[in-house]
């Protein structure tokens, strides 16, 4: 403890590291916080300035809700604030003093720890030994909500059953309670959390965490925003999906911005979509519930005349000289979540235990996977698919890869000697070649025109584009008719004829305003794999899971009880159960359990 002195530079030196003191002033306030002393959490601001504390204001919240509001009235120079523990739920609480002018001055944190077993679940085993494959059952029961009440809240819990070697719950670990009721409200998670909670002594733990707060302070957010009068007006909507958003910019003049209409196609998807822009040219398509990866195509249009950039009736046979802009979270892929330090969080221990399970693993599935098996003669009767033709049905899968014809340069004799892409249209049955367009026979309008609409890898692109396109990048020609152009809708009334090339999609842009770009979508969840051993072929197969049971969903109801039952594997050792979630009333719950499995 030192009084350091205005008119003096100080510098923190912690080993080799040297860090800079705060700035001394001559005059303002101080904010001591000592949150366990009893039942009350002791407050003390002090002030040197000439009207002492008068005017000032004291705010304690936690997670943003207001606990206490405390004006300071009289012009003494300290006061001591009593506020009693009573009502507050375990978390971190921030003070705040504010001048007379609404300017936060001085701000601590402090954290209300929760009693040992108020968010702690009740796990039941039948037995504490089992055998190999042998059924366990599990009872969960939820604390009560409060100690004045039986009533049990409602909670929704993910359960997993994992060997002991690989537990979760090490000092280097955390579980949902000190994410939410600590960590979560940090810049930087205290270090060993659980065991600091949970095992030290609650003087011990109260110290270390209190001192490790003095160090975290002053939120990251504009004080007068809160204090307006006014609500909060929303920034950003709540998206229900993936968004594409840029604008268009006049590919002879970079930089202008030239308001339109965006096209936007997801062919794979069977997406179709498009919008005009704001008077700046800005766009914004969706939202779109795609899962894995999608290849979207994006063309802009334009009418010529100035007084028609807010006609609506923009088609794909208008101006495309524009450039196609992409905010610039959509112009590359996400870049996968590491680390801070980019070390593997675990032991040397365990990922030898993990290489020699894998390793057993592989064995068995080389053993019994591979066994050759006698069968009775059976008559293939559908021809062999080449990688090559899976790979077109694949790019054709919006129509279940059955055109009403297609066309494979490869195999069509003398296509390839072709001097134009449109110079193919007249070898394919049904379809014709009429000045500037293409029309697929037996389909006829007298209102609109009967063209086929023109694909080029999912891009939507016009009859003169064909004469940019080598013969040499085709790969194979679809013409869709009738009800196999359905999927299209009205867009393919007149028929669709759709060109692949074999550089695949995006790799040949034949005019400007056309934009590829691959959206990534949300992660399709898969079934957890249960090893049932009684399945055909199961009894003699080692099992050797890693993980024995998950189940990631579990929404116990008014009752208060789950009951949860999973087989062993063929692993000698202990296993730990681990639970945990929240309850309705918000709190994180968290329990777990050991068993050992003998053969």
């Amino acid at each position: 403890i030192f009084e350091p002195k205005p008119g003096h530079a100080y510098r923190v030196v912690m080993g080799e590291s040297s860090y800079p003191f705060s700035e001394i002033l001559d005059h303002g306030y101080t904010l001591q916080v000592q949150p366990h002393l009893g039942p009350f959490v002791k407050i003390t601001i002090r002030s040197n300035l000439r009207v002492g504390l008068k005017g000032a204001t004291l705010v304690v919240h936690h997670r943003g809700i207001p606990f206490l509001t405390q004006p300071l009235t009289e012009p003494e120079s300290a006061t001591v604030l009593k506020v009693p523990k009573e009502g507050m739920v375990p978390g971190v609480y921030i003070a705040t003093l504010f001048d007379s002018q609404g300017e936060p001055v001085a701000e601590r944190l402090f954290f209300i720890a929760p009693t040992k077993d108020a968010n702690l679940l009740n796990l039941e085993l039948a037995d504490g030994g089992f055998g190999f494959r042998q059924s366990v059952d599990l009872t969960v029961l939820l604390p009560p909500r409060s100690e004045l009440s039986d009533s049990l809240a409602r909670a929704h819990l993910s359960l997993s059953v994992i060997p002991k070697a690989s537990d979760l719950q090490t000092d280097r670990q955390e579980d949902i309670r000190t994410w939410l009721l600590l960590n979560s409200d940090l810049d930087i998670p205290l270090p060993e959390s659980t065991t600091l909670l949970y095992d030290h002594p609650e003087n011990k733990r109260d110290y270390l965490i209190n001192q490790f707060l003095l160090t975290r302070a002053w939120r990251r957010f504009r004080w007068q925003r809160l204090q307006s009068p006014q609500p909060f007006a929303l920034q950003h909507q709540l998206e229900r999906g993936l968004f594409v958003q840029g604008y268009l910019e006049r590919s002879d003049m970079p930089g202008r911005r030239q308001p339109g209409k965006v096209f936007l196609t997801m062919l794979d998807q069977g997406i179709f979509d498009e919008v005009m822009t704001d008077e700046s040219g800005r766009f914004s398509l969706g939202p779109y519930l795609v899962q894995d990866t999608a290849d979207v195509i994006l063309q802009g249009r334009y009418k010529g005349r100035k007084k028609r950039r807010k006609d609506p009736n923009v088609t794909m046979d208008d101006l495309r000289f524009v450039h196609v802009k992409l905010d610039d979270k959509y112009a590359s892929p996400h870049l996968p979540m590491t680390s801070p330090t980019g070390e593997l969080p675990l032991e040397q221990e365990d990922i030898k235990m993990y290489e020699r399970l894998s390793q057993q693993m592989l064995i068995t599935a080389r053993n019994y996977d591979s066994l050759v098996i006698d069968l009775d003669v059976v008559e293939v009767v559908k021809k062999r698919i080449s990688p090559v033709e899976k790979a077109r049905d694949e790019r054709s899968s919006l129509y279940g890869g059955n055109p009403s014809y297609r066309m494979v340069l490869d195999s069509t004799p003398g296509a390839l000697n072709s001097a134009r892409v449109i110079d193919l249209f007249y070898r394919i049955p049904g379809v014709q070649v009429l000045g500037n367009q293409i029309v697929i026979r037996g389909i006829s309008s007298f209102t609109s025109s009967t063209s086929a609409v023109l694909f080029l890898d999912g891009a939507q692109i016009q009859v003169e584009d064909l004469d940019i396109i080598p013969i040499q990048d085709v790969d194979f020609i679809d013409v869709l008719k009738g009800a196999d152009a359905a999927v299209f809708g009205s867009r393919g009334g007149t028929g669709v004829i759709l060109i692949y090339t074999r550089r695949g999609v995006g790799t040949i842009r034949p005019a400007p305003g056309i934009r590829s770009l691959k959206l990534y979508g949300f992660h399709k969840a898969r079934e957890f794999a249960i090893f049932d051993p009684d399945a055909v072929g199961n009894q003699t197969r080692p099992d050797l899971r890693t993980t024995i049971h998950w189940n990631p969903a579990i929404d116990v109801d008014a009752s208060g009880q789950w009951h949860e039952t999973f087989t062993t594997s063929d692993q000698e050792g202990e296993f730990t159960i681990v639970v945990q979630g929240i309850r309705k009333d918000g709190q994180p719950l968290f329990g777990t359990i050991g068993f050992r499995v003998r053969p």
